[in-house]
Parts: structure tokens; C-alpha cells; sequence
């Protein structure tokens, strides 16, 4: 399991999360980002949720972040429509 100090050193996204928001929040957020790239000690990640984008630097300072990037799905009133595959009805398929 990963303690707070472990995150803090091999993720700048967790050093910035635990500074703006509480622990709790910070680890909903956490959960709903993935790593995108790194170049010149610019982090990137995408919100899996929203698909909005967040860079921040190697010391956990925010270089760029969308407006969505830190929304979680308990932000929304309603969980997103999922929709259902429907098996279309021929004639052919009544008879199966």
C-alpha cells in the first residue's frame, strides 16, 4: 500500500492535489487522473472522467489545467447516460 510520503516523491500531480485540496478530495482526484507524458519536467495527465488536461511542474507547481481537470463523477447530479446495446429486430431473428 501507498502512503502519502511514497506518491509525493515519484508523482509532482500528488504534491500539488495535497497542497490545494484535503486529503480525502485530493485522493478522489488522484484516482480519476492518468499520466499522459513528461518532457522537460512537465507532467502531463488527463481526467479519465471529464478528458480535461492538467500539467504540472516536477515541483508540483500548476503550469496548465482546464477547467474539468479535477472534477470527479461525485461532482455530477446524475451518473453520466450509459447507453445499451440494442439488438436490432429483423425478421430473421424472430425465428432463432
Amino acid at each position: 500500500m501507498d502512503t502519502s510520503a511514497n506518491k509525493l516523491q515519484y508523482k509532482p500531480i500528488y504534491k500539488y492535489l495535497y497542497k490545494q485540496y484535503p486529503l480525502i478530495t485530493a485522493e478522489r482526484i488522484a484516482r480519476n487522473l492518468m499520466f499522459i507524458s513528461e518532457s522537460e519536467g512537465q507532467y502531463c495527465y488527463k481526467n479519465k472522467v471529464t478528458r480535461g488536461n492538467v500539467t504540472v511542474s516536477s515541483e508540483g507547481h500548476m503550469i496548465h489545467c482546464a477547467a474539468t481537470a479535477f472534477r470527479t463523477i461525485t461532482d455530477y447530479p446524475t451518473p453520466p447516460y450509459k447507453r445499451k446495446n440494442v439488438r436490432l429486430q429483423t425478421s430473421r431473428s424472430k425465428f432463432l
